[in-house]
């Protein structure tokens, strides 16, 4: 395998891989909106993107909106299939670039 580091904010030369995680990554980096997260996914060359979000607060409360109905609607949008698959305190979406 092979690690890169590297700020996600600005990086963008990916190699192509079979499969990518991100796990707890796109909640952290963004600002405003969700368009570093949707050129995070547009960029990254892999068939297959794991992302995970927290459904907890970091104090261990239940977040408003665990969900992150967006992002479902920004994959749809993409034309990325997706499954969902949900744990205690987090919520994962395995998804296949077409």
């Amino acid at each position: 395998g092979e690690i890169i580091k590297a700020d996600l904010r600005t990086f963008r030369d990916f190699s192509s891989v079979d499969i990518c995680f991100l796990f707890k990554v796109l909640d952290s980096i963004e600002s405003k909106g969700h368009l570093l997260a949707e050129r995070l996914i547009k960029d990254i060359k892999a068939e297959y993107i794991v992302v995970s979000f927290s459904t907890q607060t970091t104090k261990g409360r239940k977040m408003n909106y665990p969900r992150r109905g967006w992002f479902e609607v920004m994959l749809k949008r993409l034309g990325h299939e997706f499954t969902k698959h949900e744990e205690n305190n987090e919520v994962f979406y395995i998804i296949k670039k077409l």
